[in-house]
């Protein structure tokens, strides 16, 4: 199933800013895969991303021989970051950006902002599809 996440940071390969829309594929991650999930709150999920590649995580492990064996295994998203539609992943990006320049205000680092200027940032956003 194909979902939407914000991506903060660099992407290998790929000339992006720091917020980047990234459409995904994965699963949600049921109770006979995880056991874990049965504590979460029923309205919450865990997801697995098997796409993109960059996203996902290698772990390395140490076998009794006394050799290293790296896997790549997907990445784990909780469901407070996966969007269900592109129209909803550009709106939290919206919010993120207007909440980053009002930050910035109240900490002294920008005197004001305006629409404009949160336009201006929308439109450096990027956004990868699969």
């Amino acid at each position: 199933m194909r979902k939407f996440i914000i991506h903060t940071r660099p992407i290998p390969g790929v000339e992006t800013g720091d917020l980047t829309i990234v459409e995904v594929e994965g699963h949600v991650i049921t109770a006979l895969e995880d056991p874990s999930v049965m504590w979460i709150p029923k309205s919450e999920f865990k997801f697995s991303i098997s796409r993109p590649e960059f996203l996902c995580e290698t772990r390395e492990t140490k076998l009794p021989n006394g050799t290293k064996k790296r896997d790549v295994i997907p990445s784990v998203y909780y469901s407070h970051a996966i969007f269900h539609s592109l129209e909803h992943v550009r709106a939290a990006v919206e919010t993120m950006i207007q909440e980053g320049f009002e930050f910035a205000v109240r900490k002294g680092r920008l005197a004001s902002f305006t629409l404009e200027d949160i336009k201006t940032r929308r439109a450096e956003v990027k956004e990868l599809m699969l």
